[in-house]
């Protein structure tokens, strides 16, 4: 059975880390679908679960071919940025390829408490994921 996260609500948003925003060795791609993947990661790990995706999936929800979303993700595999484990399971229309993500967050974006009194009004501590 397919994992999915809600849709998110309006006027919320992705973090996006400036040290990788600026970082010309990642393509848009990868840097879009790195933060896509570790939201993700972090949603399903808030609810005890582990992240399966599949590169198709990822690609229609971020309106990318599943070609760009394989090369990204092999760039950040070898970067050290994500670590994937191929998964096949048997379902009633015949065998699914899936991959298992972990997503680490380099970049501390979930990782940091936000005060109360930021601007924001985050105030999320999210420091029992594991990075």
């Amino acid at each position: 059975m397919k994992q999915t996260a809600p849709q998110p609500e309006l006027g919320t948003f992705t973090k996006f880390p400036n040290q990788m925003k600026s970082d010309a060795s990642f393509s848009l791609y990868d840097k879009f679908i790195y933060m896509h993947m570790l939201q993700r990661f972090v949603f399903f790990h808030s609810l005890g679960k582990q992240y399966y995706d599949n590169q198709s999936d990822i690609g229609e929800s971020l309106g990318l071919t599943r070609q760009t979303v394989a090369k990204s993700t092999k760039t950040l595999e070898g970067r050290g940025l994500i670590k994937s484990e191929k998964v096949k399971t048997m379902t009633q229309t015949g065998l699914f390829s899936s991959y298992n993500y972990t997503v680490f967050d380099k970049y501390e974006i979930y990782k940091k408490k936000v005060s109360k009194t930021s601007s924001f009004g985050d105030d999320t501590d999210c420091s029992d994921l594991p990075f």
